[in-house]
């Protein structure tokens, strides 16, 4: 079996004047119409581009040496960055329109781009997914994602089966209850659930397609009116919880025992960091000094990895 690893990252460029357009277009329609959309969905920390792209690559090339290719996801040409080398031959731009069903183009939702990214041509079998406020902070060992070409996964269990949606994040939570449905119907386990992991994660795209085929139209149609995402989508976790009901994935709680998720509500006392072997630093609704925080975000990956990546002009 093939066991080269691949890493898909999704990006955004929310002051690419094509997207603004598009958006501003379909968030009028979607908001009008009253749909099940909350406020949420349309937030500027949704969208938010911290300008920290290219460390994020600087943070592959330096820390995941063993990495096949690059894939990076954009929604058109013009949301790829001036300085992105893309002659490198470890990297591939993926836009939207190459595997993401035509119906539900063009999309804002995040839900809609993780669930087909199975579809993507010449995607390697073994992958890690990114957002691109997931970083790797210090060396990852090949076998860290993958052992024997099999997954590598946190599979702490909740011992309740539906998330409470009330609060802020109701509506995600409404989502992953959604998600029950194709998880017991294609796993059969109707007893627990796995934690959520938000940093990066090893993925098999062979495993995922079977999913993805067996509910295409499910899938499909709860997307086909979210151009943003809302309480009535499925997510990716339809495939990464199956695979663990079924033991196709290997166990290690232990793997992000090294990591952060860190909600960017305040300052970040980034001196705890230089350590860790992969943050998230997750943008907020709740966070109140944007410039600041940014300034501080991009000093810190620039003493961190000062050098220019392959990736970059």
């Amino acid at each position: 079996m093939n066991n080269k690893i691949d890493i898909v990252v999704t990006y955004l460029d929310q002051n690419d004047i094509k997207w603004q357009k598009e958006y501003n277009k379909y968030k009028k329609i979607e908001d009008g119409n009253n749909s099940n959309t909350k406020r949420q969905s349309f937030g500027k920390e949704r969208y938010r581009d911290w300008g920290t792209l290219k460390y994020w690559f600087r943070c592959v090339e330096n820390n995941c040496k063993w990495v096949n290719k690059v894939f990076l996801i954009v929604a058109y040409e013009s949301q790829i960055p001036k300085w992105l080398n893309t002659n490198n031959p470890k990297l591939r731009i993926v836009y939207h329109n190459e595997f993401i069903p035509k119906e539900l183009l063009p999309t804002f939702n995040s839900n809609t781009i993780e669930l087909f990214i199975p579809k993507i041509r010449d995607l390697s079998n073994n992958y890690i997914l990114c957002c691109d406020d997931f970083y790797f902070i210090s060396p990852i060992k090949n076998n860290f994602f993958f052992k024997d070409n099999i997954p590598v996964n946190s599979c702490k269990k909740n011992s309740y089966l539906m998330y409470d949606t009330n609060g802020l994040s109701g509506d995600y939570y409404c989502m992953l209850n959604n998600d029950i449905e194709i998880i017991r119907d294609y796993s059969g386990n109707v007893d627990y659930r796995y934690s959520l992991v938000h940093l990066p994660v090893s993925k098999s795209k062979s495993n995922e397609l079977e999913i993805l085929n067996k509910y295409y139209n499910k899938i499909t149609n709860s997307l086909i009116t979210s151009k943003f995402r809302n309480k009535t989508n499925y997510t990716r976790g339809i495939y990464e919880d199956s695979l663990k009901f079924l033991n196709k994935v290997v166990v290690n709680n232990e793997m992000y025992n090294n990591s952060k998720y860190i909600t960017l509500k305040s300052n970040v006392d980034y001196n705890t960091l230089y350590s860790l072997d992969m943050i998230c630093l997750n943008d907020t609704e709740q966070l109140d000094n944007f410039e600041i925080t940014k300034k501080n975000q991009i000093d810190f990956f620039e003493y961190k990895f000062p050098n220019k990546s392959e990736y970059e002009n």
